[in-house]
């Protein structure tokens, strides 16, 4: 069991690693991310309370996707005490090989900006094939 869930962080940090490209500006906050592998794409949530779907921009720039949100406009308020803001960020991950760049899609519902990768056809697993034997 231990070995299995040792396995399991190690299989996820080479995938994060693998995606993701750190952009080092510290104007940009770094809000929560989490990437899964599905059979059939790459699903990357971004943690994005309280902003607006025009606030994002998505790019795709050769091997890299781009994603970012433009500061909001907080009204001139003058906080007493603020530990969250809805500032700036940034993201930038690697399209791997296997993904269809034509069928990229991105939503944003609940506070959660959500990337579909979808793979390309022939790049997705369908399981073990049975060869007949003569």
């Amino acid at each position: 069991m231990l070995q299995s869930n040792y396995t399991s962080r190690m299989l996820a940090d080479v995938l994060n690693n693998m995606l993701e490209t750190e952009a080092e500006n510290r104007t940009y906050n770094n809000p929560a991310v989490n990437i899964a592998e599905r059979k059939e794409d790459y699903i990357i949530e971004i943690a994005a309370p309280g902003l607006s779907k025009e606030q994002f921009k998505v790019e795709l720039n050769k091997d890299s996707l781009i994603i970012y949100a433009e500061e909001m406009n907080n009204d001139g308020q003058n906080y007493i005490k603020r530990e969250f803001n809805f500032g700036n960020f940034r993201k930038i991950y690697h399209v791997p090989e296997k993904v269809n760049r034509e069928k990229i899609t991105a939503k944003y519902a609940d506070g959660i900006f959500t990337i579909t990768l979808p793979k390309r056809e022939e790049a997705i697993d369908r399981g073990p094939v049975q060869i007949a034997i003569s």
